[in-house]
């Protein structure tokens, strides 16, 4: 993995100026059990067509790969194409009906390329594993005794699979009398790629990645980005102290790997940091680019390349989590921690590193108020959580390829009593501001993180809706105004993607029942500063109902068994917050639920109007979009607000005693009480 990529094209020169010497391999036929009873002919009068009989979408998935000028077609023999495969990136990605086909190219494929297969899996990954051309004392070429590349991307694999790779990669010996370059560490395989499949524990790598002496590692270049739904390893119970739990990195498997491949430089005082290495963070949502290959292009998927964005990794320590005033950095406790205000990968320092890295400090001019602890913690724990995952990852890029891994931990939580109460006090503080800019984002804006498929997000400024992810004019569905809270656009997520920038999207569906464009499907930002939740995440001492229609309390939380209406402008005090499904609500001190939906209440006191006095002449309107004129007041009029709603363009509107709307300009009417 650390080796220089290059000298795995040296045996397909060799390859590519003389004869190959063509075998069936026997030991390796002996290594694996075949599925099928039936013996697959290797003879040189068989066409390639005859050859792949029972596939012939595999025939031509092999024979697409050809990238000569003068291509073979299913009508030239056998024996030519075994003479060209070994200079082929053999990229299969229809699925295979016949995995014994294959075995027409025993002993002469080394660079094989397996996507989107939904039978690999067991029996038919030994079947695969037993066709490469790995110790056969036959073979003249000892550059063959090894094996280039192979990708299997997509195949549903699991960790009983990935363990058979290992072992089946230990038993392939090094050539006892090889030219073995200088420079150059044989391994058993060069490049070994399995992304996007079911593995979720990656401990055997260990045993085929052995780091700390190279010259007996089995593997060069190791990639296994985007598995699918992983289940985090869980590591003991932590104990939350001040939105603050403790971990011990020491633990994983990739501190461990780390610790005899760590190696550093620092282009910068702070950037005490490595190129390649091991990274962490809190895991807040599975879209940090590494969920899959940015590529289908075969010989970039042996790469692994990824759609990690650079802003994704913070190559430097600790220095983000300082308190930097004028020149004294402060909280040197958590300078080597993780923060869920910092959700990019980040590498951590080793203890031995401390003493270099304070000295670091202290030769620029500052002075630390606190040391550089190397203690790990987890800091700014949300409230509410049951738990806290990190991520693990290890990044080695190399020209344009981007080899590595992923692996995800999880810790249970238990809090303690006064973080509960802090938790609580924080929640309600921030929630009892008055009608104004006190409010803190959680309770109004995004709150952050990532919303979870299935919930709902609303606008908070003029957005759009598009057809792509990379928004255009020409893809733009619909413009989505600013609106006043209560006419915020609301939509439900089904998916997630990103745009060739790097940049999040939320795949949501209108959920605007009365608009024309309910119903409607497409991609819209996932910035928190354009969109978040409608429901509170954060509990209140009191809500204050915005809702033109009121709102309901209810025996049940799932929103039935009607007890009580509430009207617009009530003012109730709450007990608690409680979850349901992907929605949050609020619990009464007297047992009962009402909704905690931002569009229908506002956490807080605040007062409404209760009359108003018109400056000039206005006239009263049946509906908030003031049309159907119903009388007119003059100067001077006292009116009794009973309510307000707003325009479809947002405009605030009064509704008054004996019916009707009245404009709430403030140039035309002015608030007596």
């Amino acid at each position: 993995m650390f080796h220089h990529p290059h000298w795995r094209w040296l045996g397909l020169v060799c390859i590519a100026l003389g004869a190959t010497t063509l075998t069936t391999a026997p030991a390796l036929a002996d290594r694996h059990t075949s599925s099928a009873t039936r013996t697959v002919e290797v003879a040189d009068e068989l066409t390639i067509r005859e050859a792949f009989s029972h596939d012939p979408q595999l025939m031509h998935d092999i024979l697409d790969s050809q990238y000569l000028a003068k291509r073979l077609t299913p009508e030239d023999s056998l024996a030519d194409l075994r003479r060209i495969a070994p200079t082929l990136t053999v990229h299969i990605h229809h699925p295979i009906t016949d995995y014994q086909d294959l075995l027409q190219l025993k002993g002469v494929i080394n660079r094989l390329v397996i996507r989107d297969q939904t039978n690999l899996s067991g029996t038919n990954l030994k079947v695969i594993l037993g066709i490469f051309p790995v110790n056969d004392k036959d073979n003249n070429n000892w550059m063959l005794n090894n094996i280039d590349a192979l990708a299997l991307v997509n195949d549903g694999l699991n960790n009983d699979d990935f363990a058979t790779i290992a072992a089946f990669l230990k038993t392939i010996p090094q050539p006892i009398d090889a030219p073995t370059p200088a420079n150059y560490d044989w391994t058993a395989i060069s490049s070994l790629n399995l992304s996007n499949n079911n593995i979720t524990d990656f401990s055997l790598l260990r045993q085929i990645y052995q780091l700390n002496n190279p010259k007996t590692s089995q593997v060069n270049f190791f990639t296994a980005w985007g598995q699918h739904h992983p289940s985090a390893k869980r590591l003991p119970t932590a104990t939350v102290t001040d939105h603050t739990i403790a971990i011990d990195p020491k633990v994983t498997q990739e501190y461990q790997l780390d610790k005899i491949n760590r190696y550093t430089n620092n282009s910068f005082f702070f950037n005490f940091a490595r190129k390649n290495s091991f990274y962490y963070r809190v895991f807040q949502d599975d879209l940090d680019g590494t969920e899959t290959l940015a590529s289908d292009d075969p010989e970039k998927v042996v790469d692994g390349t990824t759609n990690l964005p650079d802003e994704g990794v913070y190559p430097a320590y600790g220095s983000r989590n300082l308190t930097v005033d004028g020149t004294q950095l402060g909280n040197g406790r958590f300078y080597n921690s993780l923060s869920y205000a910092f959700p990019e990968f980040q590498p951590l320092a080793a203890p031995e590193e401390m003493d270099k890295l304070s000295d670091l400090y202290t030769n620029a001019g500052f002075t630390l108020t606190e040391p550089l602890s190397a203690d790990t913690y987890v800091i700014q724990v949300p409230d509410g959580a049951d738990s806290v995952r990190f991520r693990t990852m290890y990044s080695n890029t190399y020209s344009t390829a981007q080899t590595g891994y992923t692996q995800d931990y999880e810790i249970p939580l238990k809090w303690t009593s006064s973080s509960s109460s802090s938790r609580s006090s924080s929640g309600s503080s921030s929630s009892s501001s008055s009608d104004g800019s006190s409010s803190s984002s959680s309770s109004d804006g995004g709150g952050g993180g990532i919303t979870p498929k299935g919930a709902a997000v609303y606008g908070l400024k003029k957005i759009g809706l598009y057809t792509d992810t990379n928004f255009t004019k020409e893809s733009r569905r619909h413009f989505y105004r600013k609106q006043p809270r209560i006419n915020r656009p609301m939509f439900r997520v089904t998916g997630y993607a990103k745009s060739t920038q790097g940049r999040l999207r939320y795949l949501v569906k209108d959920v605007n029942h009365h608009s024309k464009t309910a119903g409607q499907s497409g991609y819209i930002t996932a910035s928190p500063q354009y969109v978040g939740p409608v429901y509170y995440r954060q509990v209140a001492k009191t809500i204050t109902v915005i809702n033109p229609q009121g709102i309901n309390a209810y025996r049940k939380k799932n929103l039935t068994g009607k007890v009580t209406h509430y009207r617009q402008g009530q003012v109730l005090k709450v007990k608690r917050l409680v979850s349901h499904n992907l929605t949050t609500r609020y619990v009464l001190p007297n047992g009962r639920y009402i909704t905690a939906n931002k569009k229908l209440i506002r956490n807080g006191r605040h007062p409404q109007a209760q009359q108003i006095v018109t400056k000039s002449g206005i006239n009263r309107y049946r509906d908030r979009n003031l049309r159907h004129r119903q009388r007119h007041y003059r100067r001077g009029t006292v009116l009794t607000v009973i309510g307000w709603d707003y325009s479809d363009s947002g405009k605030l509107r009064y509704r008054v005693k004996g019916g009707g709307y009245v404009t709430g300009n403030r140039q035309l009417v002015r608030i007596a009480k």
